[in-house]
C-alpha cells in the first residue's frame, strides 16, 4: 500500500471502484481512532448488493485501521481507496490512498458525537452514579466530553450535593492561590482540613435536601429546600470568609503589603473556571419511552470564557446547543442545533469606546465560526474579496432593557464602582455589533491568511423574566424605543423569510398554492407596497455608502484597540452611522404598522390554510400553525404578557431552524434565560413527536412531565453548572411552572454570587478554623 506524501489526517473515506460505469452508494458514518469519518462505498447494483456493501465498508475499517492511527493529526480528510481491477461480488484490496480535505455539516457532526456517546456508555460502566442520574466520561479529539443517562423516574433538581459542588470551587480556588507561594505544606494541609470538615458538616440533617419532597414540586417543595438552600449558604458564606483568614494566617504577607481578600478569591474562581474550560455535555434523557439527547459543545476551539469574565475579547459561555431523537436503532437525528452566547459587548470594561469595539470583534468572530462550521475551512480560505463566503444568521436577543436603566445598573450609586449591567446599554451595542456586519463583505483572519465573508443577519430582542413580563415595580419601567424599532425590522424579516419558505413548501399543492397566493395578496396592501418600495429605494440609494462607514469603524476600532486614540474620530462616525440607519429604523417602523393593519384580513385565512396543509403533511401544518401565532403575538401585543412571554422567542429559533437559516439566542450571562428558551424548545419537539404518536390525543398530564424531565435533564442544567459551580437556572416561578422547580433551581443558582454578598457581613472566622489554625501555626 503506498500513501500520498502529504497526509495530514482522516475525515471521509470513499471506496470507489473506478471500471464500475452503472453506481450506487451506501454512506455511514463513523468515528476512527477518535475522528469523525462519513464512508461512502460505490458499487454496481448488479455485481454487489447493498448489505456486501455495507459488510465492506466494515472490513475496510479494519484493514485501515493501523495506517489511520499513524496518519491522523488535526482536521477532517477524505481519503479515496483506488483499485486497479474489479471483482465480481467483492471489494478488492486497497492499493492507494489519496487525501484531500472534506467537510462535515454541523448537524451531522453533533449527530455523530451523540452517537460515538451512546456506543461508548453501552460499553464502559459510568464513574458515578446518583439518584438514578449515570455519569461517563470520554474525550474525543482532546475535547472532554460529559455524558449523562437519566434512567425513568430519575431526579436531578436541587439538592445537597448542590452545596458540596459549590464549595468545592471555592476549595479550588484557594488552593490555586496558595500553589502559588513557596513552602506551602502547612497552608495546603491546613485548607485540605478546613475542607474536610465543611464536607462533614453537610452531612448533617440541617442541610439535607429530601428528594421525594423535592420530587412532588409544589408549594412545601419551595418551603423544604429555601430552609435547607437558607442553612447551606450561611455555611459557604463562612467557608469563603475562612479561607480567606486561612490564606492570611498560613501565608506570608503580599509584597505591596495588601491582604488576600474576598474579591480575589471571586476572581482565582473566575480563573479556575476559565481554566478548566468546557466539556461537551451529552444528556440522553426519555419521555414516555421516546429516547432524547440535549448536547452542549463548545462552539470554538481554544480558551472558553465564563460569563463571570466581562473583561476582555471573546464571547463567554459560547456553546452550540443540540437537541435530538434517538430511534430503536439507536440512530441519532438532530431536530434542533442553535448557538448560545452572552451579550456581545465585554460589560466589565468601563471604556465604552473599547467596549463597543469588542463587541463588534465579537459578532465578526461569531459570524467566523458559523463559516467555518456550516461551509468548512478550506472554503473559508478560498473566499475572495468577489467571491466571499455567505452565512445566514438569525438572533434572538434575550435583553430586558428599560428607560434610564443605564444610570442606574452601569454604576453602584454607594460606592461608584463600575458595574456594567445595563441591558439598554447591552442592547444598542450589541445592534451596532449585529448592523456592522449585516449586509456587508468583510474581511477576517483565519490561521493567518485573510478571508472574505458575506452575512445576512437578522435579529429581535424580547426579555424572558419577570421585568420582561411588566411584573413588579421596576417591571413598570418602559422599555426604550431602541428595542421596538429593532423588532419592527426583525419581525418582518422573520415574516419575510416565513413567506419564502411557504412559497416553496406550498407548490406540491395546487389548493394550498392557491391559499399561500391570497396569503401573499392580503400581505400586499397599497400600504405595505409604499413602506417595501421606500426600503428598496433605500438600500439602493444609502447600502453602499452605509457600508462604507461601517467599513470606516471597524478599522477605526481595531486601531484605537491596539493604540487608544481617536476616539472623537470614532463618535464622529458613529454618529453619521446613526444618521443613515435613521432612515432605515423610520422605514422599517412604518412597514411593520402597515403589516399590523393588514394582519386583520391574513388571519381570516389561517383556518383553511392550516386545514389544507395538514392533507399534505403534519409537519408543514405545524410550521403554518406556528407562523400564525407569531403573528398573533407580534401584532396583537402579546409579547410581555406572563402566559405567552417566551412564546415567540421560541417559535423564532424554532422555525428559522426549520427553514434552515443557522439560529443564535444571547442574554447577559447566557445561562438563565438562554437556557430557559432552549428547554422550551426541547419541549415543543416532544410535544410535537408525542402529538403524532398518540394521534393528537395527548394523556393526561404529559406536558408538566415533559417540562419537568426536560428542566432536569437537558444540557442547560449542566451549562450553569459548569460556568460557576452552582447548578440551576435563574428563572423565576412567577412565570414558569412549577414542575420547572423554578424558585429552588434559582436559589441554586444564585449560590454563585449570594455567598460573597453574606461573606461581607461576616465579622469573624468560625470555631473550626480557629481549632485548625490551633494546630498548624
Amino acid at each position: 500500500m503506498s500513501t500520498d506524501a502529504n497526509i495530514k489526517t482522516v475525515g471521509d473515506l470513499t471506496i470507489r471502484h473506478p471500471s464500475f460505469s452503472d453506481e450506487s452508494t451506501v454512506t455511514q458514518n463513523a468515528y476512527l481512532n477518535g475522528k469523525l469519518i462519513s464512508i461512502t462505498l460505490f458499487y454496481p447494483t448488479k455485481n454487489i448488493t447493498k448489505q456486501q456493501a455495507e459488510n465492506a465498508i466494515r472490513d475496510v475499517l479494519i484493514k485501515t485501521n493501523e495506517f489511520v492511527k499513524s496518519s491522523l493529526k488535526s482536521d477532517p480528510y477524505e481519503f479515496t481507496i483506488v483499485n486497479k481491477k474489479n471483482i465480481k461480488g467483492k471489494i478488492p484490496q486497497p492499493e492507494k490512498i489519496i487525501i484531500k480535505e472534506v467537510h462535515i455539516p454541523p448537524e451531522q457532526a453533533s449527530a455523530e458525537v451523540a452517537k460515538t456517546a451512546l456506543a461508548f456508555i453501552n460499553k464502559n460502566s459510568p464513574v458515578n452514579e446518583l439518584h438514578g442520574v449515570k455519569t461517563w466520561e470520554m474525550t474525543i479529539d482532546g475535547q472532554k466530553h460529559q455524558i449523562n443517562e437519566f434512567s425513568p423516574g430519575s431526579y436531578n433538581g436541587p439538592k445537597t450535593e448542590d452545596f458540596i459542588d459549590r464549595q468545592s470551587l471555592l476549595y479550588e480556588a484557594a488552593l490555586e492561590h496558595i500553589n502559588t507561594i513557596k513552602n506551602n505544606d502547612k497552608a495546603v494541609k491546613a485548607l485540605e482540613k478546613l475542607n474536610q470538615a465543611y464536607i462533614d458538616a453537610f452531612s448533617k440533617s440541617e442541610y439535607q435536601v429530601d428528594i421525594e419532597i423535592m420530587r412532588k414540586a409544589d408549594k412545601g417543595t419551595d418551603k423544604h429546600f429555601k430552609e435547607k438552600h437558607t442553612a447551606a449558604e450561611k455555611l459557604l458564606a463562612q467557608f469563603a470568609v475562612d479561607i480567606k483568614e486561612l490564606i492570611r494566617k498560613t501565608t506570608p504577607p503580599r509584597p505591596n503589603g495588601s491582604l488576600f481578600n474576598l474579591n480575589d478569591l471571586k476572581q482565582l474562581e473566575k480563573e479556575v473556571v476559565t481554566k478548566r474550560g468546557r466539556p461537551t455535555i451529552i444528556n440522553f434523557y426519555e419521555v414516555d419511552g421516546e429516547k432524547f439527547v440535549s448536547m452542549q459543545e463548545p462552539a470554538k476551539k481554544g480558551e472558553f470564557l465564563p460569563s463571570t469574565v466581562r473583561n476582555r475579547e471573546g464571547l463567554p459561555n459560547y456553546v452550540l446547543s443540540s437537541f435530538g431523537v434517538v430511534n430503536k436503532n439507536s440512530e441519532i437525528t438532530i431536530e434542533y442545533q442553535g448557538i448560545r452566547h452572552s451579550s456581545l459587548p465585554p460589560i466589565a470594561e468601563k471604556d465604552s469606546t473599547k467596549r463597543q469595539a469588542i463587541a463588534c470583534r465579537n459578532e465578526k468572530q461569531l459570524v467566523l465560526d458559523l463559516a467555518i462550521r456550516e461551509k468548512g475551512e478550506k472554503a473559508v480560505k478560498k473566499s475572495s474579496e468577489n467571491n466571499p463566503v455567505k452565512v445566514s444568521l438569525r438572533t434572538m436577543m434575550l435583553l430586558t432593557p428599560k428607560m434610564g436603566d443605564s444610570l442606574l445598573q452601569n454604576r453602584d450609586l454607594k460606592t461608584g464602582e463600575w458595574k456594567g449591567e445595563s441591558e439598554t446599554v447591552q442592547l444598542h451595542e450589541s445592534a451596532l455589533a449585529i448592523n456592522m456586519f449585516r449586509n456587508r463583505v468583510f474581511k477576517a483572519e483565519l490561521e493567518g491568511q485573510t478571508v472574505y465573508l458575506e452575512a445576512d443577519l437578522s435579529f429581535m430582542n424580547l426579555g424572558a423574566n419577570t421585568l420582561a413580563a411588566r411584573m413588579g415595580l421596576e417591571g413598570k419601567v418602559p422599555a426604550p424605543a431602541l428595542e421596538r424599532e429593532i423588532n419592527a425590522r426583525g419581525f418582518e424579516e422573520f415574516n419575510d423569510d416565513c413567506m419564502t419558505y411557504f412559497n416553496t413548501t406550498a407548490m406540491s399543492n395546487a389548493h394550498l398554492y392557491q391559499l399561500q397566493n391570497q396569503l401573499k395578496e392580503a400581505w400586499n396592501t397599497p400600504r405595505v407596497q409604499k413602506a417595501k418600495k421606500q426600503i428598496k429605494s433605500l438600500e439602493d440609494n444609502y447600502r453602499t455608502k452605509l457600508n462604507q462607514k461601517y467599513d470606516k469603524l471597524e478599522k477605526l476600532h481595531d486601531q484605537y484597540i491596539k493604540t487608544n486614540k481617536g476616539k472623537a474620530e470614532i463618535a464622529q462616525c458613529q454618529k453619521e452611522i446613526a444618521e443613515l440607519e435613521k432612515h432605515f429604523t423610520k422605514a422599517y417602523v412604518e412597514l411593520s404598522a402597515a403589516k399590523k393593519e393588514a394582519y386583520k384580513k391574513v388571519a381570516n385565512l389561517e383556518l383553511k390554510i392550516r386545514s389544507e396543509s395538514s392533507k399534505i403533511d403534519h409537519a408543514v401544518s405545524e410550521t403554518y400553525g406556528s407562523y400564525f401565532q407569531a403573528l398573533d403575538l407580534f401584532y396583537n401585543d402579546k409579547t410581555s404578557q406572563k402566559e405567552t412571554l417566551m412564546s415567540l422567542q421560541t417559535i423564532y429559533l424554532d422555525l428559522n431552524n426549520k427553514m434552515k437559516k443557522p439560529v443564535s439566542k444571547g442574554c447577559k450571562s447566557a445561562e438563565d434565560r438562554t437556557g430557559r428558551v432552549n428547554n422550551l424548545i426541547e419541549e415543543l419537539r416532544i410535544l410535537r413527536l408525542l402529538i403524532k404518536k398518540y394521534s393528537y390525543k395527548l394523556p393526561n398530564g404529559i406536558q408538566k412531565e415533559i417540562a419537568r424531565i426536560v428542566a432536569q435533564a437537558s444540557a442547560s442544567r449542566n451549562n450553569t453548572r459548569e460556568n460557576s459551580n452552582a447548578t440551576g437556572l435563574q428563572i423565576s416561578g412567577d412565570i414558569n411552572p412549577p414542575e420547572t422547580l423554578a424558585a429552588s433551581n434559582r436559589l441554586t443558582a444564585r449560590l454563585a454570587k449570594k455567598i460573597y454578598d453574606r461573606a461581607r457581613k461576616i465579622k469573624h472566622p468560625s470555631p473550626i478554623l480557629l481549632n485548625i489554625l490551633s494546630t498548624h501555626t
